[in-house]
């Protein structure tokens, strides 16, 4: 009993590790990049440091100010924007002669091999069993005795 409560707890130990390098190699890069990002210039050619001497967010200010990034972050926003009305219309422009044609998978117009109403479904004279309708399509059924 103890064996078996022992190997337990190594998997367990095990499990944790593993994940926890997992982690490790997952957060480390995105770590060094923020580290990285927050170094002078100077600070960044001198040596290679896991904290920054002398943090600063200048590097920031300049992509944010004086490179133009709102003006190309606003074309990426407006070239999007566009992307997912134009994809809206047509998808709606689509879909809408489908969703209004009326069928029911329950029906007896849909057989039981799959066929939709698109297809020509006839369902054999032969069978013995009664079809299944909606209360849609009651009407328009045909039922085999």
């Amino acid at each position: 009993m103890r064996s078996r409560g022992a190997a337990v707890w190594a998997r367990i130990i095990l499990i944790v590790a593993g994940l926890g390098v997992a982690g490790f190699l997952y957060a480390f890069p995105l770590y060094w990049l923020v580290a990285t990002s927050l170094k002078s210039k100077a600070e960044l050619y001198q040596s290679i440091t896991l904290f920054p001497q002398h943090p600063t967010l200048n590097s920031y200010a300049s992509v944010l100010f004086d490179r133009g990034f709102w003006v190309l972050l606003k074309n990426s926003v407006l070239v999007c924007a566009a992307t997912v009305l134009v994809t809206l219309a047509v998808g709606l422009v689509i879909t809408y002669p489908i969703r209004a044609y009326p069928y029911h998978p329950n029906c007896a117009s849909a057989s039981s091999t799959g066929r939709s109403r698109f297809a020509s479904s006839r369902r054999s004279r032969s069978s013995s069993r009664t079809s299944r309708s909606c209360a849609r399509c009651r009407s328009t059924t045909n039922r085999s005795p």
